[in-house]
């Protein structure tokens, strides 16, 4: 389904952080994990939790989950024509599809992966450290821009000239690569990162690094254009 939909999935209800018990396929970094609200716009006392945010992951995987939305006392249909009142993070993650949907319908021609940055970009309150509640409206007018981070684990030290152990050591030149991900809607153009250091020890050979273009959700590594610098 991932390569034509918008993935959405509850974050479950046993009140753990993601760090602790990633919650699946909720926790997957291609689906919207969506975390439940109490009426006050707070974690329902039984949601599971991303307290990393949307944007962070503790995990090489970059398991997150992504949005909040109403999740408790939600009125639902039943069984035999009846209606009740339930509590859950799969009431909140219909929510969230209906918005999906929504931005889909009103913008046919983007991408998968832009509706769900779009979608987590404008979510009210969202931070480097909380997802955000869900904004319809917010979501439909936003003006999406670019999120750069590094991606977990990604870092890769190079001592092709010292002694190859993968460390850095005194009297090596090595390369650094790594890898971004935009986590906006935006579409970054012609990404450039910057090296610097303090250590009086160390020298910056090659302090730019081109990532190039990045669209929503999409990763690249600088292996054509690595940092370079001298202990």
């Amino acid at each position: 389904a991932y390569p034509t939909s918008v993935l959405v999935a509850a974050a479950g209800n046993d009140e753990k952080p993601i760090r602790n018990a990633p919650f699946f396929p909720a926790a997957y970094s291609f689906v919207l994990g969506v975390e439940a609200t109490d009426p006050g716009g707070g974690y329902a006392s039984f949601s599971n939790y991303d307290q990393d945010g949307p944007t962070y992951s503790g995990y090489n995987e970059g398991y997150n989950y992504a949005i909040r939305a109403p999740g408790n006392s939600i009125y639902s249909t039943m069984f035999d024509d009846t209606y009740a009142s339930l509590s859950g993070t799969s009431m909140a993650a219909p929510i969230v599809a209906g918005a999906a949907g929504l931005l889909v319908w009103q913008n046919p021609t983007w991408s998968k992966e832009k509706i769900r940055a779009q979608l987590v970009q404008s979510a009210s309150g969202v931070s480097d450290n909380s997802t955000g509640l869900l904004n319809i409206y917010s979501a439909l007018t936003f003006t999406p821009s670019p999120v750069i981070k590094l991606v977990t684990g990604s870092i890769i030290v190079g001592d092709g000239t010292g002694d190859k152990d993968g460390k850095v050591d005194a009297g090596e030149t090595i390369t650094l690569t790594m890898t971004l991900r935009n986590y906006g809607a935006g579409e970054a153009t012609g990404t450039v990162a910057t090296l610097t250091t303090i250590d009086e020890y160390t020298t910056i050979n090659t302090g730019s690094s081109s990532f190039g273009d990045i669209s929503a959700y999409a990763t690249n590594t600088d292996l054509a254009d690595p940092f370079v610098f001298s202990v």
